[in-house]
């Protein structure tokens, strides 16, 4: 259908808006545009185009919708090439020889979205600082007393002469500090999270960090898969068998640093627990290598990888793949705590997983 001598007249009305605005005859037939909407869809040539191969969100629905409230904006959010654009939409309604007129105006509110997200999570992190604190108070206590408690106990396993009783309480010590010491982990994570850490850097060699890692996670990994760095398996006697070994050590905080294992370790063990892998299948392999005073360390697990629409923003805050919990906070913890010491990590997925890059400088 042609319009003719009042085509300019809605050019100029158009034109006069500084906001993206194009009009559309009923059967979503662009007619007209203005410069804004020119620069932002690239289209240039005036020709038979469909409103709806250019703004997909628009079809019958969205217009039934806008017209039942004509004077009331309608938010509508779509991507263009890699960037992600929030606008409202404000819709009217005018005829023009005879034929109905759809003439919309989109106001680019991305900036003041953002802006309004960054609020909200800044609002959030301050929740949990304070939350943290309190949890803190509330659990240190009684962990406090555990801890005195388990001392007490180990003397006085020394005293039992029934050497088979005696291993049996060991190990239920075992047990006990290694579950208090979880719990110690876990409110120093939410510590961490908003706070700047002032741990002193130490050198350390990378081999017992990742021992000790593994001694935390040893009650869990057991059901799930087996824990490998640089090939090897990590079990009781690697610390024996790799302590000769200097090349790998690294000026680090050890408490971040052992975190930084942990959450990562974890994350792949939780992916994996739900795998249709066998136990003899699933594993997390960590690789290490000192290349030009850097040491690369790589972590990767065979669980299946992470979505592709979470994998761009992995290490912002509350983003979270896993599909039963997960507050989002851990990597995005990692990210602050690699960085805060020179160093940069990013991730990938593998043919059969997920994989973490991490670069730090050895000294």
């Amino acid at each position: 259908m042609t319009i003719s001598h009042d085509f300019h007249l809605i050019k100029k009305l158009l034109d006069a808006q500084p906001m993206i605005s194009f009009a559309t005859l009923g059967d979503y037939q662009l007619i007209s545009w203005n410069r804004s909407f020119e620069n932002f869809f690239e289209v240039t040539k005036q020709q038979e185009i469909d409103i709806r191969d250019i703004v997909p969100n628009i079809n019958d629905k969205w217009i039934d919708e806008m017209l039942l409230k004509p004077y009331q904006s309608k938010r509508i959010s779509f991507s263009k090439g890699l960037n992600s654009y929030i606008f409202n939409a404000y819709f009217n309604i005018t005829y023009l020889e005879r034929n109905c007129l759809y003439i919309y105006t989109f106001v680019d509110i991305t900036e003041f979205e953002e802006q309004r997200e960054r609020e909200s999570l800044q609002a959030k992190m301050i929740s949990i600082g304070e939350l943290s604190l309190g949890l803190t108070h509330e659990v240190n206590t009684p962990l406090t007393y555990i801890r005195g408690s388990a001392d007490l106990m180990e003397m006085d396993i020394d005293l039992i002469n029934n050497i088979e009783l005696k291993e049996l309480f060991s190990e239920n010590l075992t047990a006990i500090q290694n579950g208090v010491e979880r719990i110690q982990t876990i409110i120093d994570l939410l510590q961490e999270y908003g706070s700047n850490c002032h741990e002193i850097s130490q050198t350390l060699d990378l081999k017992d960090i990742v021992y000790d890692v593994f001694l935390f996670l040893s009650h869990q990994s057991k059901y799930i898969a087996n824990i490998y760095f640089n090939k090897d398996l990590i079990d009781l006697n690697f610390k024996r068998i790799h302590c000769l070994d200097d090349s790998l050590n690294i000026k680090f905080p050890r408490a971040q640093l052992i975190k930084i294992f942990l959450i990562i370790i974890k994350n792949s063990l939780e992916q994996l627990a739900i795998s249709n892998l066998s136990f003899s299948e699933r594993k997390v392999e960590i690789f290490a290598s000192l290349q030009n005073s850097v040491l690369n360390i790589r972590i990767e697990d065979n669980g299946g990888g992470i979505q592709e629409h979470i994998l761009k923003n992995l290490f912002k805050p509350f983003i979270s793949g896993k599909t039963q919990s997960g507050m989002g906070l851990g990597l995005n913890i990692v990210k602050k705590m690699v960085e805060a010491n020179g160093g940069r990590i990013f991730a990938e997925n593998s043919s059969t997983g997920a994989m973490f890059h991490i670069f730090i400088n050895a000294k």
